[in-house]
C-alpha cells in the first residue's frame, strides 16, 4: 500500500488562441499538509522558476480547509477557486446519502411506507 503523498503544480494558459496545460512540477510531501507547509512549497517553487507572485490570476485546489488557506496566505483571498469537478463529487456524494437516508427511513417505519403508497 502506498501511504506516499504529493502535491502536483499545472499550468494553464493560452498560447496562440488554444488552451493548454503542462504539468510543471511534482512535490512529495514529507511533512504534516499544513497550509504554511504547501505556502512554503509553491513560494520557493516560483522562487525557483523566476516566477511572480502577482503575475498568477487563479489558483485552483480541491476544498481542504489547508489548501484554500495555503493559496489565501501566498495569493490573496481572491485567487483560489474550488475546483468545479471536486464541487461536483462532493454534491453528488452528498444527495446520494441524503437519498439513501430517505430510503432507509421509509424501509423502516411502517407508517410513514403506508402514507408514501397513499400519496
Amino acid at each position: 500500500m502506498n501511504t506516499k503523498s504529493f502535491l502536483g503544480l499545472t499550468c494553464h494558459y493560452i498560447d496562440e488562441d488554444k488552451f493548454k496545460s503542462i504539468v510543471i512540477a511534482v512535490y512529495e510531501l514529507s511533512s504534516n499538509h499544513t497550509a504554511e507547509y504547501i505556502t512554503d512549497i509553491i513560494k520557493k517553487f516560483c522562487e525557483s522558476w523566476g516566477i511572480c507572485i502577482n503575475k498568477i490570476s487563479a489558483v485552483v485546489t480541491d476544498n481542504g480547509a489547508n489548501m484554500v488557506k495555503a493559496i489565501t496566505l501566498l495569493f490573496g483571498k481572491n485567487k483560489h477557486l474550488p475546483c468545479f469537478a471536486h464541487l461536483l463529487d462532493l454534491l453528488a456524494t452528498k444527495i446520494m446519502t441524503e437519498v439513501g437516508n430517505v430510503v432507509t427511513y421509509f424501509k423502516h417505519s411502517v407508517a410513514a411506507s403506508d402514507e408514501l403508497r397513499k400519496a
